[in-house]
């Protein structure tokens, strides 16, 4: 359990949201730039709170959305898992 506060943050949770990849680690880095050169806010931040990263949740609709660009250039229409259930 943490005793203090807790931040979760996620990127492409949905496959076609490729921005939110770019912009998580646009913000990881931008924090740890800050936190390295001694930014009193963010050392302040980092200090009373954890910060959860999770890039990417939907892993394979990524693979799938990359493998179809570099094979056709379209991006495909994907919004859930390509996990294949059995019934």
């Amino acid at each position: 359990m943490l005793a203090r506060p807790a931040v979760f943050i996620n990127g492409m949770h949905h496959a076609r949201e490729l921005s939110t990849l770019s912009m998580e680690v646009y913000l990881m880095l931008k924090i740890l730039y800050l936190y390295v050169h001694n930014d009193r806010q963010t050392v302040f931040m980092l200090e009373e709170a954890a910060i959860f990263w999770v890039p990417i949740i939907n892993y394979d609709g990524y693979r799938r959305i990359g493998k179809t660009w570099d094979s056709k250039k379209v991006l495909p229409e994907v919004r859930k898992n390509a996990h294949q259930y059995s019934s």
